[in-house]
């Protein structure tokens, strides 16, 4: 094994362990409300992308944290400086987003179309989960800061006791255990926002106590200046916006989906959560990558770049690929971990097919979109992602109600989306690579 793969790997597998405790978390919710009502998941399924948009607007902007610690990580008054801005001003908009969402959620439910009996469930669950948002942004600026860094253990350990504290609270308030009432999908809501707070408090802490990884002067917080902010925001904002559309997308098709049936948010939210499982691996080689060539880019060496970009792409490729195809076989036996009703699994058959497939050029788009990032452009990617949300709401319209293939065009629609933008994505970073000067990053 070469040393440019022994990195990848030192960065990508603590933040794929990592990210697999973090989906374990979302997984354990629906193990345990699936088997006692499948209308639970459909529950899940329709607060998940109205909340997402706020997870991803906070956790892209610090997407501009990573980078700008991944190109300063040899000053730690910059990285200090950074860091505290991030956490002062994050937590302030945490607060912010948490107080707006007691007016916002039921106008939101209503736009997706949620039925009447799921409602009330919806707006219980969001009541909950929505307290974590105060912490939210302090926790992405730690673990962006971590990444930064290439210091990636610590949000593995943060991770680890979200995933425990969550898995016992879950089976406190659902199982009825020592005679104590089954809370549903209340409960569920509660277990997860107590044990996300437990783990931001933990990494918080380590990197407080490790003045080694990190100095931060908490008194300095108090008077850090904006215009470090500011600087996190150029970076941060344009991922954020991506994010953000790609979410849109997401959300009116959650719309198109709760016209045809509950049921049908279900078994959307239930093959979802099979692929974020697989998609970790994508996130962990993208910051693999956006980290490697962030710390590259000033030596303007072209060769360098595109070696980093393939080597990571052919350890994402290998793994997807291969993961996908046990899971392919073993269908049935994860299907069932959820749910009972043999209706669903045989419906979900077909889905999964396309989903895996889907996960070759999400692939290649997330390889490529941390690559061009790290390089300089963090424009480029909201530029595509407007088009594949334009792709995504038009042709899913079209398949699921004028073709009349239902739920079936939201998966196909997915694939066209993520295969005509890896296309674009791939012929601009092949001209980047093509164009760096001497000097500096090439941004066009």
């Amino acid at each position: 094994m070469n040393s440019r793969y022994k990195k990848i790997l030192m960065l990508a597998l603590p933040i794929v362990i990592q990210e697999i405790v973090f989906q374990i978390q979302g997984i354990v919710d629906k193990m345990f409300l699936g088997k006692i009502d499948f209308s639970f998941i459909s529950v899940i399924g329709n607060v998940t992308y109205p909340l997402n948009i706020t997870y991803a607007i906070i956790i892209a902007v610090c997407t501009g944290v990573t980078i700008l610690i991944g190109q300063n990580h040899e000053s730690k008054d910059k990285v200090s400086r950074y860091t505290i801005a991030a956490l002062k001003y994050n937590l302030l908009f945490g607060v912010l987003i948490f107080i707006l969402w007691k007016f916002i959620s039921k106008p939101l439910f209503g736009i997706i179309d949620v039925s009447p009996t799921l409602l009330p469930m919806c707006m219980d669950y969001m009541f909950y989960i929505s307290f974590y948002l105060i912490l939210c942004g302090v926790d992405s600026t730690l673990q962006s800061l971590s990444q930064g860094l290439g210091v990636t253990y610590p949000i593995l350990y943060g991770s680890i006791i979200k995933v425990v504290v969550n898995i016992i609270l879950d089976w406190l308030f659902i199982c009825e255990p020592f005679g104590i009432p089954c809370f549903g999908i209340k409960g569920a809501a509660i277990a997860t926002a107590i044990a996300n707070s437990v783990g931001t408090i933990y990494l918080f802490w380590y990197l407080l106590m490790h003045k080694s990884v990190i100095n931060l002067r908490i008194k300095s917080s108090i008077s850090s200046d904006i215009k470090h902010f500011v600087e996190i925001l150029k970076l941060g904002l344009p991922t954020s916006a991506e994010s953000l559309f790609w979410y849109v997308g997401s959300f009116v098709v959650t719309k198109f989906l709760n016209i045809l049936s509950e049921n049908e948010v279900g078994i959307y939210s239930l093959i979802t959560s099979i692929e974020m499982l697989l998609y970790v691996f994508c996130t962990a080689f993208g910051t693999a990558t956006l980290s490697l060539i962030s710390r590259n880019i000033s030596k303007s060496k072209s060769n360098e770049i595109r070696n980093i970009f393939g080597d990571c792409l052919k350890l994402n490729l290998l793994i997807i690929c291969s993961l996908s195809v046990i899971s392919y076989i073993a269908r049935y036996q994860i299907l069932n971990i959820f749910t009972n009703e043999t209706s669903i699994i045989i419906q979900s058959n077909i889905y999964l097919i396309v989903m895996f497939v889907t996960l070759i050029p999400k692939t290649l788009n997330v390889i490529i979109g941390s690559s061009i990032r790290a390089m300089g452009n963090v424009k480029w990617m909201l530029l595509t992602q407007i088009i594949g949300t334009s792709i995504t709401v038009v042709v899913s319209y079209l398949l699921v109600f004028k073709v009349g293939i239902g739920t079936l065009g939201v998966f196909i629609t997915f694939f066209i989306d993520e295969l005509v933008r890896s296309i674009i994505n791939y012929i601009k970073f092949h001209y980047m690579t093509n164009n760096i000067s001497a000097n500096s990053p090439v941004v066009i």
